[in-house]
């Protein structure tokens, strides 16, 4: 029974090392862009990237991919003793979750009056819906759903990135 509790804590050990690494990777693609050019500046999608980049050269060498790497682990290991359990996991995504909430909440609140009224929701909607056709055909199709979830991606949209809707970042143009 020990054996099996430590080897379910060195898998829940390299589950987290790896996710903390990958969010770090696809953070650091995501700043190379198309053609390893510069793709997008600090702000939505970036930040990760920014901070990784202590010596904002624009790259993030191996020291501070590591650096980085066990700041992400330190983050999730809420009880600092030294792992991190699928808890410590659920409990930051569901903060993650409630902030992103929190700010879709506020961008159809239009009136501030906390409180979101059908013609608020609907008004996100229609600028959801309006986003997503980009040919303006009154219709969305399979590739311009797919087309906006590499763009919510691409702009900090996705897994801990920020809320959508009228005014919401990485929306516009």
């Amino acid at each position: 029974m020990a054996t099996r509790k430590a080897s379910l804590l060195t898998r829940t050990t390299a589950m987290a090392a790896g996710l903390a690494l990958g969010a770090l990777v696809a953070d650091a693609a995501l700043a190379q862009g198309p053609g390893g050019g510069g793709g997008q500046t600090p702000g939505s999608g970036m930040k990760m990237f920014a901070r990784c980049d202590t010596d904002g050269n624009g790259q993030i060498s191996r020291d501070e991919f590591d650096a980085c790497s066990k700041m992400r682990f330190e983050q999730v290991d809420a009880n600092k003793d030294g792992k991190a359990t699928l808890e410590e996991f659920q409990a930051q995504s569901m903060a993650k979750r409630q902030q992103r909430q929190q700010m879709m909440f506020q961008q159809m609140d239009t009136s501030g009056d906390g409180a979101v009224t059908p013609d608020e929701f609907d008004s996100m909607h229609e600028t959801r819906f309006e986003q997503i056709d980009a040919d303006g055909d009154g219709a969305i199709t399979a590739a311009e759903a797919q087309q906006m979830r590499q763009k919510m991606r691409g702009q900090g949209m996705g897994p801990g990135g920020h809320g959508m809707g009228p005014g919401g970042q990485g929306m516009g143009p």
